[in-house]
């Protein structure tokens, strides 16, 4: 016990895992209080809405993800603090302006989506769109703090944003029992959270924000423009990845909705959030992986800290996959309550998509922090997969979980060989 005490204290990256993993750990337990709680506030078909505005939200919000990625990797290998902190200035600048329009395209072609998602009204899209807009500013500062591993302060970021929402709903809700009302409890809870980022970035944002306001009008250096036309193309590769990625684990809520009646959709939806506990509590690893893996490492070091992140998160992920897939009535029965329990037995299969989900996510931002480009093919192919098997079989929830954890399978066998191949630190693969 000693050596293991003695291992942990002297390595930084396994400090660092297990303070991030602790905070990620707290916000899942919150994350997913949300479930039971909102189950229990409004009717299963309400329910299936609410998740798939979520689901909605989070494939949007890929894009955000990219960015928050572009910023750490410009943080941890831009050498100049002048020239990285000009970069992710200018390019928030872009993603507000990007964010600002996606909005006003959602409000116009709100009612379509409507149809096409079965909702009961176009504000849950126009709503989505401002969370969107507001967690611009909120990821530029989640993840210069991620990049100066200041995870405790990430950590707790994400616990006010958890808890926000669950009490900002539950409050809406009482007002007005509807989606538009859980949705606005989102937007509530992410303003408090920008807040708390905005005084702990004091120091390191604020001077830079300052700085960029008297100089946002002067003409970029060559070498600034240079930097900022590579960030952008290294910004759309990661959207193209993560984008991907989304689909093959949070989609489904989404894509489903054309298939199903609204009873069954809000039952799968119950049963699938459940099931993205195996990849939410896992997603730490990930998150210290990014900024682990830099240009400075030797080829050996950032191989070894992949396979000790693959090792944890198997471990961990299958420890959770494995309790649900034992007693997947108790945890539904837990979790959402007894009208969702006719869906249990889809937990099992759900949970082991998921780890399969945790391992590409992982595997796909280890080559993302290198730069590889070519980790968007087997999220590609992935997807092109599950989206042929599913427009073939479509007529049960069964066929439905088929078509991820096909797709999700060759993208994991894809990213792994890809990674076995691979030996050295260039960033076009």
């Amino acid at each position: 016990m000693k050596r293991i005490v003695d291992s942990i204290r002297h390595s930084e990256f396994l400090k660092h895992n297990i303070v991030f993993f602790i905070g990620t750990l707290f916000i899942a337990v919150f994350n997913y209080t949300y479930y039971p709680v909102i189950s229990r506030l409004v009717n299963v078909s309400d329910f299936g809405e609410i998740q798939a505005s979520i689901s909605l939200f989070m494939q949007f919000g890929i894009v955000l993800t990219a960015f928050g990625y572009v910023v750490v990797n410009i943080t941890t290998n831009t050498i100049g603090e002048r020239d990285k902190n000009e970069v992710v200035l200018r390019l928030e600048q872009a993603m507000l302006i990007a964010c600002l329009v996606l909005l006003v395209v959602l409000s116009l072609f709100a009612p379509i989506l409507q149809n096409a998602l079965k909702l009961h009204s176009v504000w849950p899209v126009i709503l989505v769109g401002v969370l969107i807009y507001i967690n611009v500013p909120a990821t530029t500062r989640t993840y210069v703090l991620q990049a100066h591993k200041r995870l405790s302060e990430v950590s707790i970021s994400g616990i006010i944003f958890a808890v926000g929402k669950i009490a900002m709903s539950i409050v809406f809700i009482a007002i007005t029992n509807d989606v538009v009302a859980a949705l606005s409890g989102y937007i509530v809870a992410q303003i408090l959270t920008l807040i708390y980022l905005e005084l702990r970035t004091y120091g390191i944002y604020q001077r830079l924000r300052h700085s960029f306001a008297r100089d946002s009008f002067r003409t970029l250096g060559r070498s600034t423009l240079r930097i900022i036309k590579a960030e952008v193309t290294y910004g759309f590769v990661i959207c193209a990845v993560l984008f991907g990625l989304a689909l093959l684990y949070s989609s489904d809520t989404v894509l489903a909705r054309p298939f199903f009646d609204a009873h069954t959709l809000g039952i799968y939806s119950g049963i699938s959030s459940i099931a993205r506990v195996v990849f939410f509590v896992t997603a730490s690893i990930a998150g210290v992986l990014v900024v682990s893996v830099t240009f400075g490492n030797t080829p050996l070091k950032n191989r070894n800290i992949l396979l000790k992140s693959s090792i944890i998160l198997i471990g961990l992920g299958g420890t959770i996959a494995t309790m649900f897939a034992l007693a997947p009535t108790f945890f539904t029965r837990i979790l959402l309550g007894d009208a969702y329990v006719m869906g249990a037995l889809y937990l099992p299969a759900l949970a082991g998509v998921m780890l399969i989900c945790s391992l590409n996510n992982l595997w796909a931002i280890y080559q993302i922090s290198l730069r590889r480009h070519t980790a968007v093919t087997p999220v590609i192919i992935g997807v092109g997969v599950m989206a042929v098997s599913l427009v073939l079989n479509h007529s049960t929830v069964w066929e439905l979980i088929g078509a991820y954890a096909l797709g999700n399978g060759i993208s994991c066998v894809l990213l792994l060989s890809q990674i076995v191949r691979k030996k050295d630190n260039t960033s076009h693969g």
